[in-house]
Formats: structure tokens, C-alpha cells, sequence
């Protein structure tokens, strides 16, 4: 029998944020250093220095981050998006290894833009906490979200929203939705979209997956962080947070149940012989 040469997995992490103060790196490193020399991985500062990755790597992470998900003439944009298409095409050849990607909140937008999946818009007012995240068909058997409570609880921070789902470019792309928004019976506006396949090799999320409960209480407990919150979101969201974060039953669930899980299925698709 031959021996096989192992190496590690290759992550390559996009940061979306363009700088803007965020947890959100901070909680991606971490979990990609659970997984010790298993995978190694290298940070692209896509928007501020115009950074992107090859289609080389094995595995592909792309953050949250501020700002309009809509084209807007910026030079990393372009680069992003065919970025987006190069992979794409990779992954429809069947000869090819796949080369997953895992989209996020900004990403997640952008991805649904780019490809036409359905209208990205500002919201009323931003969204700002830990809510329900309601599975469809599709999501209770797929592979990221199956054995997750229905409804799972995620932390959404945004002001734009992608509704209005193109049907037709679904089939298309052979995309599915995975997940909604929760309900508001006393709100009349689209429910948006909240998690998505694309392809087999393209999932998103509009909604953060990374959030550490431990690291958003630690952060949430520093009193800038309590006056901010309370002058921008009021005193009963921030009250309303932290009762969830303290709640095992909700956010926990969900930071260690779909990206270590994208990770944990790229490995073992990275390694297969």
C-alpha cells in the first residue's frame, strides 16, 4: 500500500471588514486554531489593501463587514466578484476538487447580489441582536444545519437585508434556501433570506455563526460597551442579549455546530484518498 503524504488543510480567510472594529476575525481565528495543525490559513484584507486569494487554497471563509453589499465601482469589488466566478466555475467541473466556500452576513449579500439570488436593500431600522433563525425543507437535512433546534438562534447585526428571492435563478444555480427570518406577526415587511446553498460548494449565511458566546459577554460586560449599546439599541436589547448569551440553549448551539462543521467536512474532503 502506498503511503500517502499528509498536509494540512488550506483556509484562506477573507476579512471584509475594511478595518471597522469588529469581533468577528477575532472569534474566526479562534476557531480555526482549534484545529491545530490540521489547517493552516492566511488572512486577505480584501477592501482596504485590495487583497485576494488564488483559487489554490482548499477552503474559503468570507467575513461580515460594513457598509452596502451593492456594486458600487470600488476596484476590490471587481476583483472580489470574479474571484467569486472563478471559483464558481471551478466547482462545476467535475474533474476538479471542489474548493468550498462559507459566506457571511456583507459576504452572504454580496454573493446573493453577484448572482442574481435576490434583492438586497436597507432595512427599516438595523438589526441588532440574538434572534430565531427559522429552517425551511431544505435546511433540516442539510448537512450545516441538520441537527441544530429549529428554530436555531443566531446573532444578526446589519442594515441591509436580502428578500425577494429570484426563484427562477435558484433553479438556475441549483441554490436552495436554507433558512428565514423569524416571524413578526405584527410587522408586514418580507421575512429575509438567512442562510443559503449555492451550488453544493457555496453556503451563506446572513447571520453571524462565528459569535462566541464567552467572547460577546466579555464584551458586552466593558462599560463603553454597555453606554454604547444602551444609547444606540436601548436598555431592554441590551438586557435582552445578554439573558441569551447566559442561555446554554441558544447561541452556543450554533457558534459550535456550523462552522467547525464546514471546516470539519473540508477536512475530511481535502484528505480523501
Amino acid at each position: 500500500m502506498t503511503e500517502v503524504e499528509y498536509r494540512p488543510t488550506r483556509v484562506a480567510l477573507l476579512d471584509m471588514y475594511d478595518r471597522a472594529p469588529n469581533l468577528g476575525m477575532d472569534s474566526l481565528r479562534s476557531i480555526l486554531k482549534n484545529f491545530g495543525d490540521l489547517i493552516e490559513w492566511q488572512e486577505f484584507d480584501v477592501r482596504n489593501r485590495r487583497e485576494l486569494p488564488g483559487i489554490d487554497f482548499d477552503l474559503y471563509v468570507s467575513t461580515g463587514g460594513p457598509g452596502s453589499p451593492l456594486l458600487a465601482g470600488h476596484g476590490w469589488e471587481l476583483g472580489y466578484r470574479a474571484l467569486l466566478d472563478r471559483l464558481w466555475a471551478h466547482n462545476q467541473n467535475p474533474q476538479n476538487r471542489p474548493k468550498p466556500v462559507f459566506f457571511i452576513c456583507h459576504s452572504f449579500q454580496m454573493l446573493c447580489q453577484h448572482f442574481g439570488l435576490g434583492t438586497a436593500s436597507l432595512r427599516r431600522s438595523p438589526s441588532f441582536g440574538i434572534f430565531p433563525v427559522h429552517k425551511t425543507q431544505y435546511g433540516v437535512h442539510d448537512p450545516l444545519l441538520e441537527g441544530l433546534p429549529d428554530p436555531l438562534w443566531a446573532v444578526d447585526m446589519r442594515d441591509w437585508q436580502v428578500v425577494q428571492p429570484d426563484f427562477a435563478a435558484f433553479e438556475r444555480f441549483g441554490a436552495q434556501i436554507l433558512a428565514i427570518e423569524r416571524m413578526r406577526d405584527h410587522i408586514l415587511y418580507e421575512r429575509a433570506l438567512m442562510a443559503v446553498r449555492f451550488g453544493t460548494h457555496f453556503f451563506g449565511t446572513q447571520f453571524h455563526p462565528e459569535a462566541d458566546p464567552g467572547g460577546m459577554l466579555h464584551y458586552m460586560m466593558q462599560p463603553e460597551r454597555i453606554a454604547n449599546i444602551i444609547r444606540q439599541h436601548g436598555e431592554t436589547t441590551y438586557h435582552d442579549m445578554l439573558q441569551k448569551l447566559n442561555d446554554p440553549g441558544k447561541l452556543e448551539q450554533t457558534f459550535r455546530g456550523i462552522l467547525p462543521r464546514f471546516l470539519e467536512l473540508g477536512l475530511l474532503q481535502t484528505q480523501e484518498v
